[in-house]
């Protein structure tokens, strides 16, 4: 009995990763903005280099790492909460929930199934992209100082759980208003507005309170504000830092359970 729902989910994850792959604006949003665009940033700063070495200097080493690695975490939020939209709704965009709903399959798996399906699209662009930068920033360093193999997993683990935790915040908020347009509105001005300037040190006495807020606690753990924090603590995960991750588990957890509630007890 095990045996046969664990194969029946399975191939409900499936069905769901076809849908997702199917939808090919979608997916060629994804491609452009989780390795596109950085692909043509790092071939331009590759081309002014070859062509002025000594206005523009190599394109690799640490700082391009660095800066390659926040562009990554941001555009790839931004394609995990169209991703995470799009999977969230689309039975109720598609007018298709009563049907499916008649079938017998219950809710809840149908929910579960997208967590999965959702990260498996998004994960492997991260992994090949982050991969790609690496190899750039150590290859084309050229006398630039080059970047340890430990910031590359830690940048590279941080952009991963960035762009995973928008991807299911989306997915969960979506079937909550079940509404995609509303869900890629709210989070959007989260990622590129309300998290950033809650981050602002001006706001450096209300830290604990602000912290609440899943963006605010993805920024405290990102690698450079452990660097910051390393000069006065040294390299070790400090009290707000397990604060934060804590506050991360919470909001994913928290709205992933809201998310299966509402798709439960949603009217069809």
């Amino acid at each position: 009995m095990a045996a046969d729902l664990k194969a029946h989910q399975r191939t409900l994850v499936g069905a769901e990763i076809l849908r997702i792959r199917r939808r090919r604006a979608l997916m060629i949003t994804l491609a452009v903005l989780g390795f596109g665009i950085l692909a043509f940033v790092g071939a331009l700063l590759e081309i002014l280099h070859a062509a002025n070495p000594a206005r523009f200097g190599p394109p690799g080493g640490t700082n391009a790492l660095n800066g390659f690695g926040g562009a990554l975490s941001e555009l790839g939020a931004i394609a995990g909460i169209l991703i995470g939209a799009a999977a969230g709704s689309a039975d109720l965009s598609a007018g298709v929930l009563r049907s499916i709903v008649s079938t017998g399959r219950p809710r809840s798996s149908l929910f579960l199934a997208r967590v999965p399906a959702v990260l498996a699209i998004v994960v492997p662009v991260v992994v090949v992209t982050w991969t790609a930068i690496s190899c750039y920033s150590v290859g084309l360093a050229f006398g630039n100082a080059e970047p340890t193999t430990s910031l590359m997993a830690r940048e590279g683990a941080w952009a991963l759980l960035d762009i995973g935790v928008y991807t299911l915040v989306a997915l969960a908020f979506s079937a909550i208003v079940g509404s995609r347009s509303v869900t890629v509105g709210v989070l959007l001005g989260v990622s590129l507005v309300v998290s950033p300037l809650l981050a602002m040190p001006g706001w450096r006495s209300y830290i604990g309170i602000r912290q609440l807020f899943f963006g605010v606690s993805l920024r405290w753990i990102a690698p450079y504000q452990i660097l910051l924090q390393a000069r006065v603590h040294g390299f070790r995960m400090t009290e707000a830092g397990w604060y934060a991750g804590l506050v991360i588990a919470v909001w994913v957890v928290g709205i992933l359970v809201c998310g299966l509630w509402r798709t439960v007890r949603r009217d069809v």
